[in-house]
């Protein structure tokens, strides 16, 4: 009976064994089946991936080729704007040499009643109905201030065209055209889309592969049938296409590249283009999988009987492994007097390195062996010492974080991926900047490596500060002329501080020296004088702020402040350019009291001579304009500071030259109503789209004349000034009565009072209601005026008119 229990358990056994072995190779074939399978998908998606790209590029291409003739075209337009003959005749000889242009036209910017034109290359002349601004391709081209390609429609270029297939598909690309800064008209182009469907049919993956070129709307731009122009919406992917729009047109990846059963799905972005190219197929076209298949099973079927094979040889071989195991224990022991001998050469590489490293565990004691690297670095034995002390010495908050730290790690609370993010990663250790760097060793101990980098880091701060000084020297380049007057504004400012060293000012020179600090710290940033714009701003803080609490101003220590940092920042410039280019930095080339002398004898000696004294005077004379052009990068440097997008500010008008003296002045103050623009009016590009505005915001100076009188209109597109916020402001400072009504215009002058500021702190673009009250003095001095008017949400202009002295 025993025996025969103890035959039935080896049965039962052997039969487990078998079930087991059975199931586990089932198992492996049909996850190395599903592997295989999906390594053909992977195939087939790489052999769609290439012929995709290679067609998005061909695309790119047609349309870059297309792109060239609009250009050329707008060259043209430019060139003959002012001979519509020619212009036509132009457009003809296109049509000729470009077999795949349908029609070539322009249209200015008014129709022909209002005195605009309309130029059709093949000699078309529109009816006095026709309105082409009006049509998609005029409004959509002006609208997005761009090239625009429209979505394909059939034109019916002739009779046979419109019996025999119903007129060909045709794309229309326009842009806007300028002329001296403006707009003045669209150019459009319909060109015949045949090469671009023999692109896109030409580049079929399969004989039962699909490929879609999609425009923007959803839209069938090229199809292998025509006729099925129609919306996207029967794709079940088309929603995950639309959400995923932007990804595809970046190219930064394929959209949807996975496989459905056995149909794939692929689409890239055509680069250049808003155009996404989509195909879509059968895997089994490219690669039947069902004899590999066969064959893999039948394989496995054979290794399932070799494994049953090689069990049993093993169970006989089981003796002879037990024999064999004394041998290798006593070959394990050699083998650990190689490992020691190769620890110790480990230790020897490591000691040679030039870097620390050195382990430590829950204690946060240094263990026993580190390398020879922590002795250069810290100068002393570190055996048993505390880490955290070591490495950030005197620091009690980062010591006490870093040890909280690697409490979490130790106590399995928190990976150490997380822990070594939060850690500090550079420490000061006798004078050297050391990069710190943890690994994870075990769970209870970690490998600190440490490196000097203080050579490194002193190469890249020299490297930063030669970028700063290169950066401030191209500007002084780049805008000699107002860095003379930067120059001449500090001599001036510093000559007023000397005075109120040796006698308090009045009320009215205290007004006036903060109104010329704000206006000198504006300068000096713009000039990259970071230092004397940081110390000229806190100078206009101590000034300000002892009127407020009645205290002393050392002018003496504000003057030399200053003058340090100014000559400092100067002197990079002199080191760079000489000198002697300081005294030629004005641009003319005779001293100006020179040059006034010679006109004053003239005057007085040579009355006759009125031409020669015209020309003395013509000769200084520069466009009104280009006394404000450093406003554009004002704007520009402004909007940085502040992480604000705005576009590049428009100067349109001001081309009568006149002398630049008068009105420097109010050049220069008007850096504090560009500055409050972008300060106070214009949004950042967040509040912009919630309330469906552009990103970008827009600031233009629009200057006009007359006769007698100069008007500049400096325009924002921002969110506007709020009345009730200005009253609310004013009541708090007292200037204006509680119990008094008051009209929108004499809210809107109090932004000129002195002192006056929505801002509760001043900031080196806004200071303490100082920059709109200088644009009001500077504009009064002239006998003129300043207007404000303002939208809520819209928009402000300012407008000031002032007399128009040429002389």
């Amino acid at each position: 009976m025993e025996k025969e229990k103890s035959n039935f358990g080896r049965k039962m056994l052997r039969l487990f064994l078998t079930v087991f072995l059975v199931l586990f190779v089932l198992a492996g074939c049909i996850l190395v089946i599903f592997f295989y399978i999906r390594r053909i998908n992977n195939f087939v998606a790489a052999i769609a991936d290439t012929s995709l790209s290679r067609t998005s590029a061909q695309v790119s291409s047609w349309v870059e080729t297309k792109r060239t003739i609009i250009n050329d075209g707008e060259k043209a337009i430019v060139t003959f704007y002012d001979s519509p003959d020619l212009l036509e005749e132009y457009f003809a000889q296109l049509l000729e040499v470009n077999p795949e242009l349908s029609d070539i036209y322009f249209g200015t910017v008014e129709p022909r009643s209002d005195g605009g034109f309309f130029i059709d290359g093949l000699g078309w002349q529109p009816p006095d109905e026709y309105g082409w601004v009006t049509r998609d391709w005029y409004k959509d081209a002006i609208y997005k201030d761009g090239l625009i390609i429209t979505s394909p429609y059939r034109d019916f270029i002739d009779e046979d065209f419109e019996k025999d297939s119903g007129g060909k598909f045709v794309l229309s690309i326009a842009k806007p055209v300028y002329k001296d800064g403006k707009v003045i008209g669209v150019i459009s182009a319909d060109i015949f889309a045949d090469t671009l469907s023999d692109i896109v049919n030409n580049a079929r993956l399969t004989n039962n592969s699909q490929l879609y070129l999609i425009n923007s709307s959803g839209l069938y731009i090229i199809h292998e049938n025509e006729s099925n122009i129609a919306r996207l919406n029967f794709f079940e992917e088309y929603k995950e296409l639309e959400a995923n729009r932007l990804e595809v047109l970046s190219r930064e990846s394929y959209f949807n590249n996975r496989i459905k059963g056995n149909l794939y799905f692929i689409s890239i972005g055509v680069e250049n283009t808003e155009w996404i190219l989509v195909g879509f197929g059968r895997n089994r076209d490219f690669h039947n999988a069902t004899p590999a298949i066969i064959a893999l099973s039948a394989g496995l079927s054979i290794l399932f009987l070799l494994f049953i094979f090689l069990s049993v040889r093993s169970w006989l071989a089981y003796g002879k492994l037990m024999q064999a195991k004394e041998t290798i224990d006593s070959h394990n022991q050699e083998l650990e007097l190689v490992i020691a001998d190769r620890t110790a050469s480990l230790k020897s590489i490591l000691d040679n390195t030039g870097q620390g490293f050195f382990t430590f565990g829950s204690e946060f004691l240094v263990d026993p062996d580190y390398s020879r690297g922590c002795l250069d670095i810290f100068g002393k034995e570190i055996k048993g010492l505390d880490v955290s002390d070591l490495l950030f010495s005197g620091n009690s908050d980062i010591t006490s974080d870093f040890k909280q730290g690697f409490d979490l790690f130790f106590s399995k609370k928190s990976k150490s991926s997380i822990i070594f993010d939060l850690t500090e990663d550079e420490a000061i250790i006798n004078e050297k900047i050391v990069s710190v760097e943890y690994k994870e060793i075990s769970e209870s101990k970690i490998l600190c490596v440490l490196t000097d980098v203080t050579l490194e880091r002193n190469i890249e701060e020299k490297a930063k500060i030669d970028k700063e000084n290169h950066q401030r020297v191209m500007k002084v380049l780049n805008h000699k002329h107002y860095f003379a007057e930067f120059l001449n504004e500090a001599e001036n400012l510093f000559g007023r501080l000397e005075i109120f060293t040796k006698k308090e000012p009045d009320d009215l020179e205290f007004d006036e020296i903060l109104q010329e600090i704000h206006t000198f710290k504006g300068n000096a940033g713009f000039f990259g004088f970071n230092d004397t714009q940081d110390n000229a701003h806190e100078s206009e803080l101590t000034i300000s702020d002892s009127k407020i609490l009645q205290s002393e101003v050392s002018y003496h220590s504000v003057l030399l402040n200053m003058k340090k940092a100014y000559f400092k920042e100067l002197k990079i410039i002199t080191d760079t350019m000489g000198e002697s280019w300081l005294e030629e930095v004005s641009g003319i080339i005779v001293p100006r009291e020179s040059y006034y002398k010679i006109v004053n004898y003239v005057r007085a000696k040579l009355k006759n001579e009125t031409k020669l004294i015209h020309y003395l005077e013509h000769y200084r004379k520069v466009p009104f304009k280009d006394i404000f052009s450093r406003l554009s990068f004002i704007v520009a440097a402004t909007a940085d500071k502040l992480g604000k997008k705005v576009a590049p500010m428009q100067i349109i008008g001001g081309d009568i030259r006149v002398v630049p003296d008068r009105y420097e002045p109010l050049a220069e103050v008007c850096i504090h109503l560009v500055n409050n623009m972008v300060d106070h009016g214009i949004e950042f590009s967040f509040e912009r789209e919630a309330v469906q505005k552009y990103p970008v915001g827009k600031i233009e100076l629009i200057i006009s004349a007359d006769k007698n009188h100069f008007t500049l209109e400096f325009k924002d597109d921002g969110r506007g000034i709020n009345l009730k916020e200005i009253e609310h402001v004013a009541l708090e400072k007292g200037l204006i009565k509680p119990d008094k009504k008051y009209s929108q215009s004499e809210i809107m002058d109090l932004l000129f009072e002195s002192g006056f500021s929505s801002r509760s702190e001043a900031s080196k673009v806004s200071g303490r209601g100082l920059g709109l009250a200088a644009v009001k003095h500077e504009v009064t001095k002239l006998g003129g005026t300043i207007e404000v008017r303002s939208r809520l949400g819209k928009g402000t202009v300012f407008e000031i008119v002032i007399p128009l002295k040429i002389y």
